[in-house]
């Protein structure tokens, strides 16, 4: 026996199925913004919130995480960035980059304090090693 479907029904369907889909995908979303607190950030949670919801990670604020700006060349505040974004940009950064922490105009460090780089920095300046230069637009 073959069962012919109208077009209302095949309409009903879809829509019950979307209306599933839709109720899934915020209980996930909501299920990923319950369960981090003030956890450590790992880039497999960032990995996890990209694979699973549409959350933006690049705009997330997670309690705990602390965001940062910085003044361009051009005199214009950036940010707020999270210590990952500015992990992925660090080639096109300077270390010595003065970074404000978000919310607190007066936690002033550099890029390389953020990134745990500040060794790093202190052992090139005691060798007299120079690091180069971010690349900027013209």
């Amino acid at each position: 026996v073959d069962i012919i479907l109208d077009e209302t029904a095949v309409a009903k369907i879809a829509e019950d199925k979307a209306e599933e889909e839709a109720r899934l995908k915020a209980a996930r979303e909501r299920s990923f913004a319950e369960a981090r607190t003030d956890a450590d950030v790992t880039e497999d949670a960032l990995q996890a919130l990209k694979t699973h919801t549409s959350v933006d990670v690049a705009n997330v604020k997670l309690p705990g995480a602390k965001s940062w700006y910085y003044e361009d060349d051009s005199g214009q505040w950036q940010g707020p960035f999270t210590a990952a974004q500015l992990m992925a940009w660090r080639s096109m950064l300077p270390m010595e980059l003065r970074l404000f922490e978000h919310d607190d105009e007066e936690a002033e460090c550099t890029l390389a304090d953020v990134l745990g780089d500040a060794p790093l920095v202190a052992q090139c300046a005691a060798l007299g090693v120079v690091l180069p230069p971010r690349a900027t637009a013209a």
